[in-house]
């Protein structure tokens, strides 16, 4: 899949815009151009969680512990530690 993304003409394409492209697609339906940044994690995460109905929009409160995959922490927990498991909260 990666490789098909990064051989794609649409991937390989410059940001800057031509007059003429900006004529024929001035909404980039066709995907000519991109944003010079890129999206933050954490506000990609937001977007996902908006469109599926599962984002909580109050601020404040106690932190929570949000669905992990698997394992996640694995890799990175201290031996002997709490850091492996992962305890995921219920509710909001």
């Amino acid at each position: 899949m990666y490789k098909l993304i990064l051989m794609s003409s649409t991937y390989r394409q410059e940001s800057v815009v031509s007059p003429g492209l900006l004529k024929h697609d001035p909404e980039n339906r066709l995907l000519a151009r991109g944003p010079r940044y890129r999206l933050d994690a954490e506000t990609i995460r937001d977007q996902a969680l908006y469109v599926s109905n599962l984002l909580i929009e109050k601020t404040g409160g106690p932190g929570n512990r949000p669905y992990q995959p698997q394992g996640v922490w694995k890799a990175v927990a201290y031996t002997g530690s709490n850091t492996d498991t992962f305890r995921r909260d219920d509710g909001e």
